[in-house]
């Protein structure tokens, strides 16, 4: 039994069971045809595929590092908010 992961083996089917997004599972799906460990080299290739792996996470950190993992994330997300408010509030000003 794993004390930080509630699974470590993800397939494409265990994806659709769990709802995600059928674009989603069809790149995890062509780059691990047969799932998928999950290890810190793989969630960095998620992440260079432009996997959502915080809602993979959120699925499967037990919940006493899934809450460490979103405290650690909450300052960053702040910041990543304020900058994406600063570049749409640039791009619907009005020219004068």
């Amino acid at each position: 039994m794993n004390d930080k992961l509630l699974i470590t083996h993800i397939t494409a089917a265990w994806l659709r069971e769990e709802n995600a997004c059928e674009d989603q599972v069809l790149t995890f799906e062509a780059e691990w045809p047969n799932g998928a460990d999950i290890t810190a080299g793989n969630i960095r290739r998620a992440i260079e595929l432009k996997l959502d792996v915080d809602w993979l996470f959120a699925l499967v950190l037990r919940a006493p590092i899934y809450k460490q993992y979103d405290e650690a994330c909450a300052p960053i997300y702040k910041q990543y908010q304020k900058a994406l408010a600063a570049i749409f509030e640039n791009m619907l000003e009005e020219p004068e």
